[in-house]
């Protein structure tokens, strides 16, 4: 069931305040979903930071959220080590983050999922589906 709720949005989505994030960012860690405490990749250096920057774009304006939990978590890092925002990557067409109000559409999220592939991020949500799945399936055989 989609759960989803309009938000009064007085701090509405909008791609100078990703692009400000971004531009302080030094590192990245991807984690394979919120509150995962496992490090799946941790990224930095110009070209990496590039190739983020450059799939990172969304739709601007009002925007609604779900009570979905999300799926992998892109934390961006200053420097001096201390977390800028976390960028969720909700229902894998969306942006959550603290930045804003509301669930910000990517304006293209077949190339953030491109960026996760490079990573292994999506084989790596698969491998652990099958696995959920066997042991569902386990629960249930005969």
């Amino acid at each position: 069931m989609d759960e989803r709720f309009e938000l009064d949005c007085p701090d509405p989505p909008t791609q100078a305040v990703l692009d400000a994030a971004l531009g302080e960012t030094t590192r990245v860690r991807v984690r394979l979903g919120p509150g995962d405490d496992e490090l799946f990749a941790e990224l930095e250096g110009a070209a990496e930071l590039a190739d983020l920057r450059a799939v990172l774009s969304i739709v601007e304006g009002p925007a609604m959220s779900c009570l979905c939990r999300g799926g992998p978590v892109i934390e961006l890092l200053a420097a001096d080590g201390r977390q800028i925002a976390a960028l969720n990557v909700h229902v894998k067409r969306k942006l959550r983050t603290d930045l804003w109000d509301g669930d910000a559409p990517l304006r293209d999220p077949a190339a953030v999922w491109r960026w996760f592939d490079r990573l292994g991020v999506s084989a790596e949500l698969a491998r652990r589906e099958a696995v959920l799945g066997q042991m569902v399936e386990a629960l249930f055989e005969d």
